[in-house]
């Protein structure tokens, strides 16, 4: 509740200094500015905005604070944008080092596998002199 005539005057600036700033028709702010309980007060002409308080105008301050919840739920500000490009950025990251970690692993078995392959061709090839020694092919003239 006000207390005297004044403040109920002081309200009625930053209010209106509020519907301004929402509607984004600002009058000494730039067109663009954010709804802020800082910007409020400096619409409204306060010289420190800071004297703007909860304690004075509780309704005032719920409804801003609102307002600029509602805003960023709807426009993500640029500080989230860069932070959820962060993110993904480093889930990027993670993921091409397990896809790189993958490669290297399917490398190493396709070494494994090539040299046991080798081994394989070199051992039948001695099986193979190994039993032509011991039977001989018989020509037939």
């Amino acid at each position: 509740m006000p207390l005297n005539k004044y403040e109920k005057s002081l309200e009625m600036r930053l209010r209106e200094a509020f519907l301004r700033l929402k509607q984004n028709q600002p009058v000494i702010l730039p067109p663009g500015s954010r709804v802020s309980k800082s910007n409020v007060a400096r619409e409204a002409g306060y010289k420190d905005p800071s004297s703007f308080r909860r304690e004075r105008f509780p309704t005032l301050v719920w409804e801003i604070q609102a307002h600029e919840e509602i805003v960023a739920s709807a426009h993500p500000s640029a500080y989230y944008k860069k932070k959820q490009r962060r993110i993904e950025k480093a889930s990027f990251e993670q993921r091409f080092e397990q896809v790189k970690a993958q490669r290297d692993e399917a490398q190493s078995k396709l070494v494994s596998l090539r040299r046991a392959y080798l081994e394989l061709l070199k051992e039948n090839d001695e099986l193979r002199r190994n039993f032509d020694k011991i039977n001989p092919v018989v020509k037939l003239l």
